[in-house]
């Protein structure tokens, strides 16, 4: 095998073990056959894991054709799948389960170029038997590197808003103390005011009676 093959697998081994994802052989429909290929778990959402290989193959030279519902290169030359070949890529990215929807399974067909059929196949049709390229594992496993600085992005993004839903949680309570303050300050303020014009109100009421007192002791005709 050649040096390069070693090198993607040394790149798949090692993001298996870091990046805790799982891979291995699976099958794949793809317009309306169904094809065998290759399966990796991406522990990212799939709309970055589909990011992820947009980025990849752009900075390759490569664009998707139209396809609905994946991702489809077609004539594809890269050293990660033997430069000797040219292949036609499909990749299928979905989320793991509903309840984990916040990884995603990453299936490729990697079929030698122009034997996929173009479109749909009509009923009856057999659908061709593809050989799907064997650095193709090794390929995928090459992803967890841009996976694992996806994963840290989206983790810092996470605690980024955490930190901003908490500190803004904090201000409301300094502003609501600073009511809080404001309303003890103002009922001070009224009990004060309450309490002079409790005084003023009972030496009026003193005076009030004393000067009673004084009249009912000095009756008419005295």
């Amino acid at each position: 095998m050649k040096p390069a093959f070693f090198l993607m697998l040394f790149f798949f081994i090692g993001g298996t073990v870091f990046g805790q994802t799982m891979s291995g052989p699976s099958t794949m429909t793809y317009n309306g056959a169904k094809y065998a290929c290759d399966m990796i778990e991406f522990g990212i959402p799939p709309k970055d894991a589909e990011n992820v290989i947009k980025d990849r193959m752009r900075a390759a030279g490569y664009m998707p054709e139209k396809a609905r519902g994946v991702l489809l290169y077609k004539n594809v030359r890269m050293d990660e799948l033997g430069s000797d070949q040219a292949y036609d890529l499909v990749f299928d990215i979905s989320r793991k389960s509903r309840k984990e929807s916040d990884k995603s399974i990453v299936s490729l067909i990697s079929a030698k170029a122009g034997s996929l059929p173009e479109g749909k196949l009509k009923k009856g049709e057999t659908p061709p038997v593809i050989t799907n390229a064997l650095t193709a594992p090794a390929f995928l496993g090459s992803f967890n590197v841009a996976v694992v600085q996806r994963a840290y992005e989206l983790e810092i993004q996470a605690m980024t808003k955490e930190l901003e839903k908490l500190q803004k949680e904090y201000d409301n309570l300094v502003k609501e103390q600073s009511k809080i303050e404001k309303r003890i300050s103002d009922a001070e303020s009224d009990l004060k005011k309450n309490q002079r014009e409790q005084e003023t109100m009972k030496a009026q009421i003193e005076s009030q009676a004393k000067m009673l007192e004084e009249k009912k002791a000095t009756p008419p005709g005295n």
